[in-house]
């Protein structure tokens, strides 16, 4: 459905319902009125608009609850080494064992950003589980339990005496996910429509 439209509007004015506003109506989709070299790009924005509009409903109507993994990771900044850190993209996945999983985008991974993505995505009542950063220690304290992996010691996950498991799996996964999409199907994608990218994978 999503490549048929897109495949229209490099042609022509999409057929779709007309009853109504809909958001074709702010691009200007008549071949008339854009230049050839324009109609690639408006069918990425085509693309970008379905992807926003398969993410579900529930950044703040619903928290992660349970066992939840968080983790950080950094997208983007693959070319020059001396410019690699400024141009790369910092994310942070939140993932609930069997259950939904949330990603954000933040400017720096500090404790105040952390703090602010904790508290709008996982329940207070959760067992969280991420690796030895330092950035997670004071803003988790305010949850039920904060177990760690620590990474520099080749430990990836750990079964704990209570039975449970410690780990970020989950979130690795989701990275090399991420990552093997942005190298080999997007290359390139921008800050502002990284979000959109998450619930079209």
């Amino acid at each position: 459905m999503a490549f048929r439209i897109s495949c229209e509007i490099r042609r022509k004015r999409p057929n779709l319902d007309s009853s109504g506003p809909h958001f074709f109506d702010s691009w200007r989709f008549e071949r008339r009125r854009c230049p050839f070299w324009w109609r690639p790009v408006r069918s990425r924005l085509m693309l970008h608009r379905l992807r926003h509009g398969m993410s579900p409903e529930l950044p703040l109507k619903k928290l992660l609850k349970g066992e939840v993994e968080v983790d950080e990771t950094f997208v983007g900044g693959v070319c020059e080494r001396r410019t690699k850190f400024l141009r790369q993209t910092p994310v942070v996945a939140l993932i609930e064992r069997g259950g939904s999983m949330q990603a954000r985008v933040v400017s720096n991974v500090t404790q105040k950003n952390l703090g602010q993505v904790l508290n709008e995505c996982v329940s207070k009542d959760a067992d969280v589980h991420t690796d030895e950063h330092g950035a997670y220690r004071n803003p988790l304290k305010a949850w039920k339990s904060h177990s760690t992996v620590v990474h520099s010691r080749h430990e990836y996950s750990r079964r704990n005496p209570d039975g449970t498991v410690s780990g970020i799996n989950s979130c690795e996964s989701f990275f090399s996910l991420l990552k093997r999409g942005v190298y080999g199907a997007w290359h390139h994608v921008i800050r502002g429509m990284l979000t959109s990218v998450f619930w079209s994978m």
